[in-house]
């Protein structure tokens, strides 16, 4: 099977876990100004954190007032759970250079290791154009989570008394 092809099935098969990831998203971005940060350092953490509940217990300790030291410590304990992923999916990646394997892993999620392990399980086709379809799984929630965590943003904007409805961290 092509690269293109495995891109295109990662992304398609990633579907149904971004319908899951949109409200959280959206709530993130509006709780997260809500609570204090920025525009620019909610939609950068978004972009670089790229890890929802890290996110969401980041703009927490922020919103009240936690050190910096204590944020960063918390959010690493927090996606710990990506080193056993890591390590599950090393065997199907070993192969790849390190500039495939870094930002395979920067961009690996919950839903992405769901999707992209039960790929690497099946034996309908060989491991070395499997990257692509990881490439695929990791770029569509990216995207969707940026796009998300935008609008969440606005909204917040739009209505700011957003955080009074109840929704909170």
């Amino acid at each position: 099977m092509s690269s293109s092809r495995q891109f295109l099935l990662g992304t398609r098969d990633t579907i149904p876990m971004l319908i899951g990831a949109v409200p959280f998203g959206i709530v993130y971005g509006t709780l997260a100004v809500s609570s204090g940060l920025s525009v620019v350092a909610t939609l950068a953490m978004s972009l670089l954190v790229f890890a929802g509940s890290a996110q969401f217990v980041a703009a927490s300790l922020v919103a009240s007032g936690t050190s910096l030291t204590v944020i960063l410590l918390t959010t690493l304990i927090v996606n710990l759970r990506h080193l056993l992923y890591s390590a599950s999916l090393l065997p199907f990646v070993r192969h790849l250079p390190q500039r495939w394997r870094a930002p395979l892993a920067f961009w690996l999620t919950d839903e992405s290791f769901a999707v992209v392990h039960r790929h690497y399980l099946l034996a309908d086709s060989p491991v070395e154009r499997k990257h692509w379809y990881f490439l695929g799984s990791c770029l569509a929630m990216d995207s969707l989570w940026c796009a998300c965590t935008l609008i969440g943003v606005l909204l917040g904007q739009a209505l700011p008394s957003l955080g009074d409805w109840g929704l909170d961290f």
